[in-house]
């Protein structure tokens, strides 16, 4: 009987890691449901063990889990830092079983409360310093965002709801008697969301407030380019290779993160020979309202303290009048490109940026009446995030991302269908510049209206729309992962109740 229970449990972590590369990797998308279903079987044969077991076995499962679905961290430049993100994160997603877990045995949880479990982690993975959320289980539709519609109510927590319910209900399907009732509750899980979105994606038609003609420019710079290592060089470059490609009545030319080769003083940047180059080249070829974006970083020295140096992964805006807006990035990759709280222990070399303590979008277009929702690069997993940035004022969001660290990989095609869904969430246009990945316009419904074709240089103009809606999701967030934290909080009350009135009446009858 133990060993038929070992051989159940293996097949069900088989099919959870199979359906991961053929999502991860593949991007079939409708098998994000088996994954979800294989999830339920696991946790009852799990949890019919010892605890301690459970929880190394669920480790081992998570770990290969994320190999399989971000081995391509492995293939980046910085891949000496791929297994401890692999290591880290898996322990981190083996927290929600071990909840489980002692639930299970303390405080009688059924295998339906680990959704709410589940749902209060990838919530509470959005927002501290070991923040991993590439791997939400509802960033799997944006293989798919035309079935995900809906996102403009429930953003992409949403979508882990949906997995999660589709797998609890097939889970029922194959393990109790009630067949019939189960199939036609499973069809309902199924096609009623479909038919949603089928729906809004077929009526949904956001009304422009202005289209904004823009032009992004992907400078398919290697990393320490040596033949344009110069901040200087690389402007020069670029301008002239912007004359008679880019319209002169355009309105905003964005370029990527990183755009600089070195960074430049936050007190020197407003008068660099740069930003006065990028000046005369506006003026001489451009509008008076044209603007350019561009991505860089920034440093400060701290007053009579030389060695004390603080960076800022930034973006600045210049027109004909010169710089007119800085914004620093506030969503930051862990160990990379910073150390998360309590981890210094650890010694782990990052980049060290800081978030500026006033960073604020002040990119606000009086002339066009326009106000750019930003994200730098890793920002973009958050639409919580951009959601914070909207205001009743006609909007697109701006992401500006540098890819070229990920040399190919599998991550940059996982990295763009994210970056898809926050279109949906907001209902708004996206216009995004990469380095060396995938730069693109796409509508308010995740739809790519224009994309480059390759990884070298390339402009692509377009029209962008604007819109001043706020959707659902924007003025609440991820409002999912509140509920499901409130509603496993009463459930473990009730649980911890009913537990000390079954001691007391049993106390009584003694």
């Amino acid at each position: 009987m133990r060993q038929l229970k070992v051989l159940k449990a293996g097949l069900y972590a088989l099919l959870f890691l199979l359906s991961a590369y053929f999502i991860g990797v593949q991007f079939v998308w409708i098998l994000g449901f088996l994954l979800a279903y294989a999830l339920f079987p696991l946790l009852k044969q799990l949890g019919e063990i010892n605890i301690v077991f459970a929880t190394l076995i669920s480790y081992l499962l998570l770990l290969a889990f994320n190999i399989i679905t971000t081995g391509w961290l492995l293939e980046t430049t910085y891949s000496n830092k791929g297994f401890l993100v692999f290591m880290a994160n898996s322990i981190v997603m083996t927290l929600p079983f071990l909840v489980w877990y002692l639930g299970k045995h303390y405080l009688n949880y059924k295998i339906f409360h680990f959704i709410f479990i589940w749902l209060t982690f990838e919530y509470i993975h959005f927002h501290w310093s070991l923040s991993w959320p590439w791997l939400t289980f509802g960033h799997i539709f944006g293989a798919a965002p035309q079935v995900v519609q809906w996102y403009e109510f429930t953003g992409v927590l949403g979508g882990t709801v949906w997995l999660l319910i589709v797998g609890y209900v097939m889970y029922c399907y194959f393990n109790y008697s009630l067949k019939k009732y189960h199939i036609l509750l499973l069809i309902a899980v199924i096609v009623f969301p479909l038919t949603i979105s089928y729906l809004l994606y077929n009526k949904v038609d956001v009304q422009s407030s202005r289209q904004l003609r823009t032009s992004l420019v992907q400078t398919g710079f290697a990393l320490n380019d040596s033949l344009l290592y110069s901040n200087f060089d690389r402007i020069k470059y670029l301008t002239g290779k912007f004359r008679n490609v880019i319209p002169k009545n355009t309105d905003y030319i964005l370029l990527p993160e990183y755009v600089f080769s070195d960074s430049v003083s936050l007190s020197h940047i407003k008068n660099s020979m740069e930003v006065r180059l990028i000046q005369k080249y506006l003026i001489k070829y451009h509008s008076s309202n044209t603007r350019i974006i561009l991505g860089l970083e920034l440093y400060e020295v701290e007053k009579n303290k030389e060695t004390s140096l603080t960076k800022y992964n930034s973006i600045i805006e210049v027109g004909t009048s010169g710089l007119k807006s800085i914004y620093v990035k506030n969503k930051y990759i862990p160990f990379q490109e910073i150390t998360p709280y309590g981890f210094k222990f650890l010694n782990i070399n990052s980049e060290n940026y800081s978030r500026a303590t006033t960073s604020k979008n002040q990119f606000y277009n009086s002339t066009l009446n326009f106000n750019p929702i930003l994200a730098i690069c890793y920002e973009s997993i958050y639409g919580y995030y951009l959601s914070s940035q909207v205001k009743p004022i006609p909007s697109a969001i701006y992401m500006f991302s540098n890819e070229a660290f990920l040399n190919n990989s599998v991550g940059v095609e996982q990295y763009f269908n994210i970056s898809k869904l926050r279109a949906i969430e907001l209902r708004k246009d996206i216009a995004r510049s990469s380095n060396m990945g995938c730069s693109a316009i796409i509508d308010s419904k995740g739809v790519i209206k224009r994309i480059s074709n390759n990884k070298n240089f390339e402009i692509i103009n377009g029209v962008v729309n604007t819109n001043d809606s706020l959707t659902f999701y924007a003025k609440h967030g991820d409002y999912i992962g509140v509920f499901s934290f409130v509603i496993l909080m009463l459930l473990t009350i009730k649980s911890i109740t009913f537990r000390v009135y079954s001691y007391q009446a049993a106390k009584q009858r003694q």
